[in-house]
């Protein structure tokens, strides 16, 4: 969905799946869960509760965010750093 970094550098990414979704920030050992919310299952045609988990966590990453998410130059460096902060 979209990736940032919190007011800590922590760098996020939000996410979405048929068995879960929220939003897991990169820290020592690892991604850590820090929001989660029901999964979605788009293929069984239930759109609102897509929108509705979608909406819960782009709202919970602005509330974590330090600034906009990233764009795709960012995030492909975040990945090239193993997603470590800068």
């Amino acid at each position: 969905m979209l990736s940032f970094a919190d007011e800590a550098g922590t760098l996020c990414r939000g996410f979405a799946r048929a068995d879960l979704s929220g939003i897991a920030c990169r820290e020592s050992g690892g991604w850590h869960l820090r929001v989660q919310r029901d999964g979605i299952d788009v293929a069984a045609g239930d759109y609102r509760q897509a929108n509705s988990v979608d909406s819960a966590i782009m709202a919970a990453a602005q509330d974590m965010a330090s600034g906009p998410a990233f764009d795709a130059a960012q995030e492909r460096a975040a990945k090239a750093r193993g997603w470590r902060a800068r």
